[in-house]
């Protein structure tokens, strides 16, 4: 603020009656006894009132509507606050006054980039609901006498393979001017890689596990040639989504975080803090948890951005390193290389070298309150500040005041019949009477809206999960009832959406396995055909070939001499013999019975053999 008005809001700040000295006031804060008296009785203004587009108690209103919409998490852009002014002004104010603007008032408003927040998020953000988290969570601490050495927080991070993330960047003037190069070169893969990391309150880190986007549990070696046995301390799976499962969050609880903290435990419980995700509360998990001294703490609905230490503090700089070293990757390859799964883990893991150390971790359990324990880090968020002096309801006059404005005019013109003077109270008047009016309007509308959303809310039947029955079933409801059954209702409604979020997350994963198995029936189609087009190619050269050796065959055919018997050709043709019969006479017996003929011998082929015909003399 000005040393001016500072010394003003002084003067204004004492009860009416009270002495002062305008020179001790001036010498307290450097300024002229003068110039101040003549501010403070508004005989003159600064020169830089008179050059402003808007009044100083105008940029005030301003800047207190501006705090209005960033309560109700509808903070104004640069564009919207231009219109603001132009509408009090009464003319168009340039983009340079909102620069203008927001450096005079620097205590007050701030310009920061921003994300949009889900209206669940939103909901969820409440400093009820959050006090009874860190009841709950710092009573199940002392009751189980849990240390800081035995206190994590596990959650899961995406990456896209090749998207770097938003950086400024230095361009040629000209070049950009001329909306040549306005962007940086990026490779542009949008595969997700997943990594499990998981952090203690003492500042340790578990191995970090990654999850590639392939068949379950398979792992191609190129994806992992730049891991080296102990230099480098991670885990490494798949999945076909690419994300984790309820597989996956089983084996992480058994194969990585038992197996790094059950040596600091004993005997003692563990306290692992994680949010409310299908693969972190089936039943396998839970009760693993329960069998090993586990105890599990899943944060409220849509509250990981304010309760999580991750989220709140660890993430943001890990993605923004990875950014970094994906740029100087692609800048020193010139952009000639594209980003594979095997280029992944070397710049992951300078990036989480970088980021994941001890102090940054004990800062993000102190950011969010868990320890040391200290819910105000947390809760003092939604806790309304006082106002400033400046901005207090002494500094200006509300319609309601209208008594108090005629007084003031009366007391300090002394013309009362000048008809400017006259024009004035009836201006002001008329603009508090106004004002009045429309804050009247404006709350009667939100209390109307209010009213509006409960109305379109659907209704239901308040009932009590365990409650006593009295004259055959007759409840009368108090208060405290009433109030038990809607957070019984609230509670089935939460997991009734739990139960709807796990579904449709199956439904996408059964989706996700159409397509897969759809694509490998393509493939294996494909395969088929071609498979079947080589079959008909290697069919088609041999009917040419054969096409091509008939005429010869035919050929060599004509020119063979013809033969008989099963003489080869290349044996020389002989004459054939004349095979000429034997007689032969047997000789006759004289006084001797005739003798039955003998059976005639067979040749090899069973024909007989005639008998050799000899002649005697």
């Amino acid at each position: 603020m000005d040393p001016i008005q500072e010394a003003i809001a002084e003067i204004e700040s004492r009860e009416p009656g009270d002495e002062f000295s305008y020179q001790a006031i001036a010498k307290k804060y450097g300024v002229g006894r003068m110039t101040l008296m003549r501010r403070h009785k508004g005989e003159t203004e600064a020169y830089g009132v008179r050059q402003l587009s808007l009044h100083p108690q105008h940029e005030t209103e301003l800047v207190k509507y501006i705090q209005t919409l960033t309560e109700r998490r509808l903070p104004p852009t640069r564009l919207m606050i231009q219109r603001f002014a132009s509408s009090l002004a009464g003319k168009a104010v340039s983009e340079t006054w909102v620069s203008r603007f927001l450096r005079r008032h620097p205590n007050h408003l701030i310009s920061a980039y921003s994300k949009g927040m889900s209206k669940q998020r939103c909901k969820a953000d409440s400093g009820a609901r959050y006090s009874l988290y860190f009841k709950l969570l710092l009573d199940k601490i002392e009751e189980y006498n849990i240390s800081p050495t035995h206190i994590f927080n596990m959650d899961e991070k995406g990456f896209q393979l090749g998207r770097i993330g938003r950086t400024k960047r230095i361009f040629s003037k000209a070049l950009y001017d001329q909306k040549g190069v306005r962007q940086a070169l990026e490779d542009g893969s949008t595969e997700w890689i997943t990594v499990l990391a998981c952090i203690c309150s003492d500042g340790s880190v578990l191995s970090p596990s990654l999850i590639f986007k392939g068949a379950n549990g398979a792992v191609q070696s190129s994806w992992v040639d730049a891991i080296q046995v102990g230099e480098h301390s991670v885990f490494t799976t798949s999945s076909p989504s690419g994300w984790s499962n309820n597989d996956i969050g089983l084996a992480w609880l058994k194969e990585v975080f038992e197996r790094e903290t059950r040596r600091h435990a004993s005997t003692g419980y563990r306290l692992l803090l994680l949010d409310g995700h299908g693969s972190h509360v089936t039943m396998d998990f839970i009760n693993y948890c329960n069998d090993h001294k586990i105890l599990l703490a899943v944060y409220p609905p849509h509250a990981t951005h304010t309760l999580q230490p991750l989220d709140v503090v660890m993430f943001k700089p890990l993605a923004n390193a990875y950014s970094t070293e994906l740029a100087e990757y692609l800048q020193d390859s010139q952009g000639l290389l594209n980003i594979s799964k095997g280029d992944f883990f070397p710049l992951f893991w300078r990036a989480w070298s970088k980021t994941f150390k001890p102090l940054l971790i004990k800062r993000s359990f102190e950011a969010t309150g868990i320890h040391p324990p200290n819910p105000e880090v947390v809760l003092k968020k939604f806790a309304k500040e006082a106002s400033d002096s400046e901005e207090s309801s002494t500094s200006v006059l509300s319609g309601e005041d209208w008594l108090k404005l005629k007084s003031i005019v009366r007391r300090e013109v002394r013309d009362q019949s000048n008809k400017d003077v006259k024009k004035l109270q009836r201006s002001l008047h008329h603009i508090a009477a106004q004002n009045t009016l429309l804050r009247g309007e404006v709350r009667g509308l939100r209390n109307s809206l209010a009213i509006k959303k409960r109305r379109d809310n659907k209704s239901y039947t308040l009932q009590l999960d365990n409650h006593p029955e009295y004259h055959g079933g007759a409840i009368l409801w108090s208060p405290k009832r009433v109030q038990q059954a809607r957070d019984d209702q609230v509670s089935r409604q939460q997991q009734a959406e739990q139960l709807q979020l796990q579904k449709a997350e199956i439904a996408e994963m059964k989706e996700k396995a159409r397509l897969c198995k759809l694509q490998l029936q393509k493939e294996k189609r494909v395969e088929r055909e071609r498979l079947r087009e080589e079959r008909r190619k290697v069919a088609a050269a041999k009917l040419a070939e054969k096409q091509h050796q008939k005429p010869l065959n035919n050929a060599r055919k004509v020119i063979q001499l013809p033969q008989k018997g099963k003489r080869k050709a290349s044996q020389p043709h002989k004459p054939a013999t004349k095979r000429q019969k034997r007689v032969g006479v047997a000789p006759a017996v004289v006084g001797v019975a005739s003798v039955a003929p003998a059976t005639p011998a067979r040749s090899r082929r069973s024909r007989p053999i005639q008998p050799t015909k000899k002649l005697f003399d």
